[in-house]
């Protein structure tokens, strides 16, 4: 019995050790569950935008963006709906690891891939780099 267990218990970690794999794009390397949808330089940060296949429902997000410096993940933003007052909105969100995260951007219209990523774009430009920070 305690066999089975055990095996199970072994066969499962293969199976999670798996899901991540290995993107090797042309300004970062990194561990990602599922392929970006596209990899782009912002100022002095290497961004890898995601797409959200298995959204269900009126919130969650949309899209999905980590902001590399120096192969390190610094930030990551997320394109999120949320219904407000019976509209739904959609808000561009920072989340900086240990900190509170904090709205970027927000469009009462669904905005398309290219406008979200002018906008990020802009924000990591006027951010500047880490180290002048």
């Amino acid at each position: 019995m305690r066999r089975t267990y055990i095996a199970i218990l072994f066969l499962m970690i293969i199976t999670l050790a798996g899901c991540a794999k290995t993107y090797y794009g042309r300004h970062v390397t990194a561990k990602v569950k599922q392929e970006p949808v596209e990899e782009f330089k912002a100022g002095d940060y290497a961004v890898l935008s995601f797409e959200n296949q298995k959204k269900i429902g009126a919130e969650g997000w949309l899209w999905e963006f980590w902001v590399y410096y120096q192969n390190k993940l610094y930030f990551k933003y997320y394109l999120q709906t949320r219904v407000v007052a019976g509209t739904r909105n959609y808000y561009l969100i920072e989340e900086i690891p240990g900190a509170r995260s904090s709205t970027i951007a927000s469009f009462t219209a669904k905005p398309n891939y290219d406008r979200t990523k002018d906008r990020l774009i802009s924000n990591l430009t006027d951010k500047g780099s880490p180290r002048a920070n």
